[in-house]
């Protein structure tokens, strides 16, 4: 019995000092993240323009060291009806993770500058955070209804910031105030250089982003957000900006407009009235028109309605197409051309006076409509 009590307390010794030991080579400490915020240079492809964000979580998790960054701007190409999708306005974007020396080396071989800023959350505060985001992580919530002004990836890590006390006294002004400037004048800048998607956007989108916007609403341009929140410390410096180079003036879309009025305007001169030009050119504007009245009246986009460019490109252009070709039919297109004619005749008049900035190209292609639906083949 003496024996068997001796080896008890042998054991229950070991224990104790293997217990001790090992406490004291791996100390329990608290869980301690820090949150910061990761914003990417633009990039020379379209959807690169504006920048990326992310959000960065290191330091110590349930005794294991983490660095991870939390990406919210993932799309698949090659999903089911992915361009239907898109034109629609039902784009779904991912949050992925990834640890944050990759992230990092996929801007550092674009040459796309990085660079950090911590916010100032608390202990608690950073912790809930870190839950949010391992929250967006599960299947059920990975995906996301893309918006381009009010949910994408700059968006959804400043809503999340702004559930935080501390960080809400984090900018250095009042994010309520105008910011002096529109959504439409904000993609331009950022815009530079992408004529060609410029004009596509001034034609895609209406009057909406045309009005004043807060400091808030600008902030989902990531640059933008990157203005107010905080010391910057850089982690990739970048070769500067690697979008393209500016589109010379004899490629921009204001010149080849120009210069196809110009040439529409010495043809008729001439007397020339070639019905293949009438056709393509009506042609061009219904189908424009069908997406830009697709936009308007169908889709879930923000920004594309209104938009006072339907009164100019509309689906009532695909009638003159046609009928155009058809002589015995030359009284009824002269009217069928008239119609929308007229239309973009008023709509070019009045345009100083409408709250929708418009394209330097729009002014001479509604031109060259207007005198292609008011002078047609005899």
């Amino acid at each position: 019995m003496p024996l068997r009590l001796f080896k008890g307390i042998l054991l229950l010794l070991a224990v104790l000092f293997c217990g001790a030991a090992h406490a004291a080579e791996t100390p329990c400490s608290p869980d301690s993240v820090r949150i910061s915020l990761l914003t990417c240079s633009p990039g020379p492809e379209i959807f690169e323009l504006y920048g990326h964000e992310a959000v960065r979580v290191s330091g110590r998790v349930g005794g294991r060291e983490v660095d991870q960054v939390f990406n919210y701007g993932v799309f698949d190409y090659n999903a089911p009806g992915f361009v239907y999708r898109f034109v629609k306005g039902e784009t779904d974007y991912y949050v992925d993770v990834m640890p944050t020396q990759w992230f990092i080396e996929t801007y550092m071989r674009q040459g796309r500058r990085v660079v950090e800023q911590v916010l100032p959350l608390s202990p608690g505060e950073a912790i809930e955070y870190y839950g949010m985001l391992l929250t967006d992580m599960q299947p059920e919530n990975r995906s996301y209804r893309y918006k381009y002004f009010s949910n994408n990836c700059a968006t959804r890590l400043l809503d999340k910031v702004e559930q935080m006390p501390s960080a809400r006294n984090c900018p250095v002004t009042d994010l309520s105030r105008p910011s002096g400037t529109t959504y439409r004048e904000l993609i331009r800048k950022y815009n530079t250089g992408y004529p060609w998607y410029q004009l596509g956007i001034d034609l895609a989108l209406g009057s909406m982003i045309d009005e004043p916007v807060t400091v808030r609403q600008t902030m989902f341009i990531p640059m933008e957000l990157a203005r107010y929140y905080g010391k910057q410390e850089v982690l990739v410096d970048g070769r500067g900006d690697v979008r393209k180079s500016p589109t010379p003036w004899y490629l921009s879309p204001v010149f080849a407009a120009w210069m196809l009025f110009a040439c529409v305007a010495v043809m008729l001169l001439c007397g020339r009235r070639w019905r293949a030009i009438y056709s393509f050119w009506f042609l061009l504007c219904g189908l424009a028109g069908t997406l830009v009245c697709y936009l308007v009246f169908l889709s879930s986009h923000e920004g594309t309605s209104p938009n006072w460019l339907a009164w100019w490109l509309n689906p009532l252009w695909f009638i003159p197409a046609v009928t155009v070709w058809v002589r015995p039919l030359g009284y009824f297109t002269r009217y069928a051309a008239a119609v929308p004619g007229i239309a973009t005749l008023l709509l070019l008049a009045a345009w100083p006076l409408l709250p929708q900035c418009g394209n330097p190209a729009f002014f001479p292609l509604m031109a060259t409509t207007v005198i292609l639906s008011l002078r047609l083949p005899r």
